[in-house]
């Protein structure tokens, strides 16, 4: 399973990340996570879950930060509208 990551730095762009098995079960739209960027470690939300990625290579997350979602789908609608 893939989760799409807005990353919360400046860059208007989501990015495919693997969910791990061992955190799988806490992942979903709105779940706040760790993630390699690069040389570091960034935090970000995931914006969307998808079977697959047209990219290769993709890199795991590293873990889910918090118990609940950030965001709920119906927010994330919201949210995605207003920015159109």
């Amino acid at each position: 399973m893939i989760a799409r990551v807005t990353l919360e730095i400046a860059l208007r762009k989501e990015f495919d990340y693997l969910i791990p098995a061992e955190v799988a079960g806490q992942v979903e739209v709105g779940t706040r996570v760790k993630v390699p960027f690069g040389p570091r470690q960034v935090m970000g939300c995931v914006t969307a879950l998808a079977e697959q990625s047209p990219h290769t290579n993709l890199r795991p997350i590293l873990n889910v930060v918090g118990t609940q979602a950030l965001v709920t789908p119906n927010i994330l609608k919201l949210a995605r509208s207003l920015a159109e």
